[in-house]
């Protein structure tokens, strides 16, 4: 099952990559989400959220352990729906 990471032209992405401030691109993708933009983290957190991926399989691949436990007891709080919505 394939997890993704999208990330769109935008007005940050672009300044970023100009100023090369490639490292702040994370911070970007998780604040362009109503753009359509999805994080590593929120693509696995969707796979184990509907039984695709197992949480291990996903901690072992997620590049901020952190930002994927808090997308998964967040889905536990609330109704899991499509990444990209």
């Amino acid at each position: 099952m394939p997890a993704i990471e999208l990330m769109r032209s935008s007005a940050a992405i672009a300044a970023n990559i100009r100023d090369d401030k490639t490292y702040q691109m994370q911070s970007a993708i998780q604040t362009g989400r109503k753009q359509g933009m999805i994080t590593l983290e929120l693509s696995l957190a969707g796979l184990v959220k509907t039984g695709r991926v197992r949480r291990a399989e996903a901690e072992a691949l997620a590049k901020d352990d952190a930002l994927l436990g808090e997308l998964l007891a967040e889905a536990r709080t609330m109704q899991w729906r499509d990444v990209r919505g």
